[in-house]
């Protein structure tokens, strides 16, 4: 008789709605701060905010998922996690409604995404599981935070204060360093 794998997940809330990750992938969660905007960035990327020595971007997962912005609340909290961005470890923080909890996750209890009905693209979901009397929404981190319109961070994930972005001064069109 085999004993069935389980998994850890990091229970949190969007919008009304119960989404989970692996465990494994979050590094932290953090109270909310103030965010710092960043101009020429997509909607859902509210900007960044200074975590020991770095500046994390941070993503609005309701804004992500087509949902409209909301002022903070005193649950409101970041999930960092470490993602590839073009090659390159990069933390990434996730502004989410609120942290629930750990849940155990038997491997045969997560069933795939169906193809339509969700409030979110199926393709970033992991997932989903009946947990209580719900049903969680299994986070594919990779995909919610890598898409193609958040590569525009590559830039922000490395930067330390003090310096103007990962890959040094700004340049001019004709290849200057601005004064």
């Amino acid at each position: 008789m085999s004993v069935e794998s389980t998994r850890q997940y990091l229970t949190h809330h969007i919008c009304g709605e119960r989404y989970a990750l692996p465990l494994s992938r979050a590094r932290e969660v953090l109270r909310y701060v103030p965010v710092t905007p960043v101009p020429g960035v997509p909607p859902s990327v509210r900007g960044v905010i200074h975590v020991r020595g770095r500046v994390v971007p941070v993503v609005d997962l309701a804004v992500r998922f087509g949902r409209p912005a909301h002022e903070p609340t005193p649950w409101t909290c970041f999930v960092l996690v470490e993602v590839d961005v073009e090659g390159e470890p990069a933390m990434l923080g996730m502004m989410v409604d609120s942290v629930d909890s750990v849940v155990e996750l038997a491997a045969g209890d997560v069933l795939p995404p169906p193809p339509f009905g969700t409030a979110i693209r199926t393709e970033f979901l992991l997932g989903m599981s009946r947990h209580g009397d719900g049903i969680l929404l299994l986070l594919d981190v990779d995909r919610v935070l890598a898409h193609h319109e958040l590569m525009a961070l590559g830039g922000l994930s490395a930067i330390e204060p003090g310096t103007q972005s990962a890959s040094g001064p700004e340049k001019s069109a004709s290849g200057d360093t601005p004064a």
